[in-house]
């Protein structure tokens, strides 16, 4: 009983944004923007899944085509129905959005976290307060359809992915993910808050599975470090030149691709890597603004110069370690600039996530990119 009650009070502490942790001054600078918003939205019955300032998310599963049949289910379910719904490989990945809230915790990463909706779950306070835990479920349903279609001899390209919320958006939006399904079987790994060093966790298992169905990937996808970059970025930020001439050191961000990659090689010495970069970030006052007015750049301009030269900054990290041919320092690593696709505020589902068309494009020039470079059949 007193294990239940801590996680719920961890689930509740994460929940509440409070800034009275210990967070660097931009953080706490998101975190109070955030709690506004959750006020307002109270006030004026926004959905929760628009607290970080998304525009409508559509209710499609790339994966199936299928719309999410809400009407389903009336009125309230109880949690563990939410569960077994949420984890069947049967049901389309936004079948659990009308139960569903969200919860945005910036230092931890891009992916908004879900939790339960007490209005529609009856035992909600059942959710164990693991940050990421019902994000985690749709993973594991995806990693559920991937082991089916094996098992039925699809023969499609494989694809490990593992990352944070624009490789696998919750419920709410197609993804990258979901458009890399149409032409090949992907294998989502690792789970959706994991620390840097938790690279992968079975790797050389899933690896060793899938030579039992005499298969092996066709490349590992990744997509990480989106709080790591922006920490970095915000350290080195000022007040009268946010952009530094030579442009923005991301000396963590640089530290955890090497070993992302070094971890990876350890496992399958071969096996293509591609990452791609984030694109250079519009402020839309949202709490990535905020946070940008927390690190000092209270002028417009400064805030847009800040997106750019971030977005630059990614790229020129990334060609450290590899090319868009795959031909860098690093052979095998293909970088996937996407900057040329973001650069409207339309390109932009919200401040931190490409909009749908946009992840269809990223996901079509990576394929593109590995299939002319012998990755994928």
């Amino acid at each position: 009983m007193r294990a239940a009650t801590d996680a719920k009070c961890e689930l509740e502490n994460m929940a509440d944004h409070s800034v009275s942790r210990r967070l660097p001054v931009w953080w706490e600078a998101a975190h109070k923007f955030l709690e506004m918003q959750k006020i307002d939205a109270s006030r004026t019955s926004i959905g929760s899944e628009h607290i970080d300032g998304a525009t409508q998310m559509s209710a499609t599963d790339g994966t199936s085509g299928g719309e999410a049949q809400a009407g389903d289910v009336q009125g309230q379910i109880g949690f563990g129905r939410l569960v077994a719904l949420m984890s069947s490989p049967d049901m389309p990945k936004s079948f659990g959005s009308p139960f569903l809230g969200a919860v945005v915790v910036p230092e931890l990463g891009l992916e908004p976290m879900l939790v339960p909706s007490p209005a529609r779950v009856q035992d909600a306070d059942r959710c164990p307060a693991i940050p990421g835990f019902l994000n985690d479920l749709l993973r594991e349903r995806a990693a559920r359809q991937f082991w089916r279609r094996l098992h039925d001899g699809d023969p499609s390209p494989i694809l490990i992915t593992q990352g944070d919320s624009w490789l696998h958006y919750p419920v709410w939006r197609r993804d990258i993910a979901d458009r890399l399904s149409g032409c090949c079987n992907v294998l989502p790994v690792g789970r959706t808050f994991e620390r840097p060093e938790q690279l992968a966790p079975g790797l050389r298992d899933v690896i060793a599975n899938l030579k039992r169905y005499g298969r092996e990937p066709a490349a590992y996808v990744l997509s990480i470090g989106a709080s790591t970059i922006l920490s970095d970025a915000f350290a080195v930020a000022g007040f009268s030149d946010p952009v530094p001439a030579s442009g923005f050191p991301l000396p963590n961000y640089q530290s955890l691709i090497e070993r992302y990659i070094r971890g990876i090689r350890a496992v399958s010495p071969g096996l293509r890597i591609a990452i791609h970069g984030y694109g250079r970030f519009i402020p839309m006052d949202g709490w990535l603004s905020a946070a940008m007015i927390g690190a000092g750049l209270r002028e417009s301009i400064a805030r847009e110069r800040f997106g750019i030269g971030v977005g630059d900054a990614v790229v020129t990290t990334l060609s450290r370690f590899g090319a868009p041919d795959g031909q860098g320092a690093s052979p095998g690593v293909f970088v996937i600039d996407n900057r040329d696709l973001l650069t409207e505020r339309r390109d932009w589902a919200d401040e931190v996530h490409p909009s749908e068309e946009v992840c269809d494009l990223i996901a079509d020039r990576m394929v593109e990119i590995l299939r002319l470079n012998g990755g994928l059949e």
